[in-house]
């Protein structure tokens, strides 16, 4: 994009706040020369790196760059054959274990960040390295003892003569002959040799070589004879000890250089990382969001804000391409128009740059090669060009180049001229910008590029409002309709005199005050139909919660209605349950009354008492089903197989084993047959139907299912067993079981024996035998009902 342009809008104040988000120097260079790009594959991968680096930052937030060092200059040393310096070394590596520690942080999230992991995937640990300068230098910067067996040697050497050094020393602090020439009793270093503070006067009788002696004069430092030797030993070893010690450094530098390659590829990486993550912090301090971008060629903006405005600011809404592309913004000064013509072309350019922009959600950014701005004064003393000149200047540079893909922002068209002529070749610059197809926003007072606007198809009027209750810009942007300078009444509102502000309105144009009437009506006209829109619109929302309330309501009388029909059905089988109690205390009567009547008419009063039973359930249930609606259950439109349905017809319930054919019939399973039956006739089993009993199924069907065709009384005591057994076989007849079997055991014989004594007098029972080997041998009585 063009560069003249980028400063006017003060992107590189943008890259300013990058760099600062920026850890590294290695990042730093990529923030500063970053620049919107025009490829669209590059621009959409700019917003994706930066949207993948602040989720990391939002779950891992102490992810940082630190112990990062810039080693390109390192390198360049260790590659020309310098010697590194051991800090130099450590820094090396601490910038490998940085990567170690940066990769494995970056590939253990879970989420997929395609952009991050491989850059993260390509750093090199180059282990060999780190560990070798582990091993070879402290923490402080010194070459470790360890670091060669040769140098272990030389430095114990170095130790051992320094301490047969200082016992001398310390013989000559204690003895006394040799106390009275010393002027302190202690020892010091000059030269890198060991020597005795003595007095001046004795220096010609202490036996030793002057190497020093004080500012004043009166003591003089002196190294004595017996340790000239020993001295001149141990600066020899020291200076062994030293050259292998820049032995050990040389070999160093040579590895380092042998991973240059290596280090070289990470410090790009941790450089390009580092750049990417200053993005995302920037996305966070900025409360910015990712752009979006359309290849239709249109700029929507929703809620944009200028990144480098302090305090409250108000958002601008402005779009441009759609409907319309050129728009010309009018209003006083001080109003917000060049404010607005900035923050559009600078959150143009951050989008392009693959950085966040402050935009709320449906902002649309379009794929431009070229930014044009033309803002601000351009008078230049030293290439004597005056304001009109400067800003004629930019403008024909920009006509140059301008095609389809370009944004053109031009503040205060026309200005520093003859008005008229600036407001003709302000409409003539406009009109061929359109001819080029470029989107265009432009700021002008003149009245003329105002009514061009209004008239020239694809060109549109915006102004910032201005409140004229408080004389002051709300910085609110308007589209579909000019503004106005409001000159009058800002001179009022400074202090201008009344008189001189009237004189002035006089000397107006006739269709000049006519124009300005125009706008104001327009506007007080577009204020009353945003009134309208607004109050229409909360009328809307009046409706559509009417709507929602009237739709809750109906759902939940709906599903009143369901559960009252559910509850009286429960209730019906619960007088069919009721009914079969009764009958059950009526053969318990009978049985009572069984040694008054002979045995066939007990019969005959049992047969009698189970067809009222019959009776009176059919009667139940006749009087059940009135009280439920034919579609009790959900009318059917859709079946699957395995779905529970009810069939009205039948008064049964089945379920689904093939889906709707062609003549629009399901199958059905009831019990043990299969049936062919119309959706139409069928109905969906609802959850709560399905946690109750059938209520179609008929009281004999209910019994048979509930009443096994085997009672087990094992480990009973007589009288419990004859109990049990005198229920249950009640039960199986009346629930039309013709065979059961009674599980009493083998045992001695006891338990079976009383069972069949019992079964010889019963009034249902027509035979009884022992049970075959299948079915349990002696154990089992096998019992057939008459």
């Amino acid at each position: 994009m063009d560069k003249f342009s980028l400063e006017k809008l003060e992107f590189p104040k943008i890259k300013e706040m990058l760099k600062d988000c920026c850890e590294t120097q290695l990042g730093a260079a990529h923030a500063w020369s970053l620049v919107p790009s025009e490829s669209p594959e590059e621009i959409l991968r700019g917003q994706d790196e930066t949207t993948e680096a602040v989720y990391v930052l939002r779950v891992e937030p102490d992810f940082s760059f630190q112990n990062v060092h810039d080693l390109r200059p390192l390198l360049r040393k260790a590659l020309i054959g310098g010697i590194l310096e051991p800090q130099e070394l450590l820094r090396c590596r601490e910038t490998l274990l940085a990567a170690a520690r940066i990769k494995k942080n970056i590939l253990q999230i879970k989420k997929e960040l395609p952009y991050l992991q491989e850059r993260a995937s390509g750093l090199s640990e180059c282990r060999p390295l780190q560990e070798r300068i582990d091993a070879c230098l402290l923490p402080e910067g010194e070459v470790a003892d360890t670091a060669s067996p040769a140098l272990a040697r030389l430095r114990q050497q170095i130790r051992n003569l320094e301490a047969r050094i200082r016992s001398r020393l310390e013989e000559f602090l204690v003895k006394p002959e040799w106390a009275r020439f010393l002027q302190e009793p202690l020892y010091t270093l000059r030269g890198g040799r060991y020597v005795l503070p003595v007095k001046q006067e004795y220096r010609n009788q202490f036996p030793g070589i002057v190497h020093d002696q004080s500012a004043s004069g009166a003591t003089v430092f002196m190294e004595p004879f017996t340790l000239v030797e020993v001295t001149n030993e141990l600066a020899a070893v020291r200076a062994a000890a030293q050259e292998e010690e820049l032995r050990i450094l040389e070999e160093l530098t040579e590895l380092v250089a042998a991973y240059h390659q290596e280090i070289e590829r990470n410090l790009q990486l941790l450089g390009e990382l580092d750049f990417i993550f200053a993005k995302g912090r920037l996305s966070n301090k900025l409360k910015a969001r990712p752009a979006e971008f359309t290849r239709e060629g249109y700029l929507v903006l929703q809620g944009a804000r200028h990144p480098l405005l302090k305090g409250r600011v108000v958002p601008l809404n402005i779009h441009l391409g759609k409907d319309f592309e050129c728009l010309v913004i009018t209003g006083p000064n001080t109003g917000g128009k060049t404010v607005a013509l900035k923050t559009v072309g600078l959150l143009v350019a951050m989008a392009h740059a693959g950085l966040h922009v402050p935009v709320a959600e449906g902002s649309v950014f379009p794929f431009l090669r070229n930014v044009f701005a033309d803002i601000g004064d351009e008078q230049s003393i030293e290439q004597s060009l005056s304001t009109f000149s400067g800003h004629m200047k930019n403008i024909i540079t920009f006509l140059q180049k301008v095609d389809r893909k370009s944004l053109v922002l031009l503040d205060e068209l026309g200005a520093g001229t003859d008005p008229e002529e600036g407001a003709a070749l302000g409409m003539a610059i406009l009109d061929y910008l359109l001819e080029k197809g470029a989107l265009v926003i432009a700021t002008t007072h003149y009245s003329e590029l105002k009514v061009f606007a209004h008239h020239r198809e694809r060109a549109e009027n915006a102004c910032v409002e201005f409140d004229s209750r408080t004389l002051r810009p709300t910085y609110r942007l308007s589209i579909g309709f000019p503004g106005q300078s409001n000159a009058f009444e800002i001179a009022l509102r400074l202090g201008l005199f009344p008189e001189i502000v009237e004189k002035a309105r006089s000397f107006l144009k006739p269709e000049q005050r006519e124009l300005t009437e125009l706008i104001r009506h327009l506007k007080e006209d577009q204020a009353a139909a945003s009134e309208a829109r607004a109050q229409a619109e909360r009328l809307q929302a009046e409706v559509e919660q009417l709507r929602d309330h009237i739709r809750r309501e109906e759902e939940r009388i709906g599903e009143q209605k369901r559960k009252i029909l559910e509850e009286a059905t429960w209730e019906a089988q619960e007088i069919i349950r009721t009914a079969r109690r009764q009958v059950e205390n009526l053969l318990r009567s009978l049985r009572q009354q069984q040694r008054e009547l002979e045995i066939k008419e007990r019969i005959r009063v049992a047969e009698e008492a189970r067809k009222k039973l019959k009776d009176l359930a059919e009667t139940i249930e006749d009087k059940a089903l009135t009280l439920m609606p034919a579609s009790q259950g959900e009318t059917c439109h859709t079946l699957k197989p395995g779905d529970l349905v009810e069939i009205p017809s039948l008064n049964q319930r089945g379920c689904i084993v093939e889906g709707p054919g062609p003549d629009g019939e399901v199958i059905v399973q009831v019990g043990a047959f299969k049936l062919n039956l119309p959706v139409s006739e069928l109905r969906l089993v609802s959850e709560l139907q399905k946690s109750r009993p059938s209520s179609v199924k008929s009281p004999a069907l209910q019994q048979k299912v509930t009443v096994p065709p085997e009672l087990d009384f094992r480990g009973l005591t007589v009288e419990e067993a004859l109990e049990k057994i005198d229920k249950y076989l009640d039960s199986a007849y009346l629930a039309g079981l013709t065979r059961v079997s009674l599980i009493h055991g083998k045992g001695t014989g006891a338990l079976r024996d009383a069972v069949r004594k019992y079964l010889d007098r019963h009034p249902f029972v027509a035979s009884y035998r022992s049970g075959n080997y299948y079915e349990g041998g002696t154990g089992v009585t096998i019992v057939e009902f008459k």
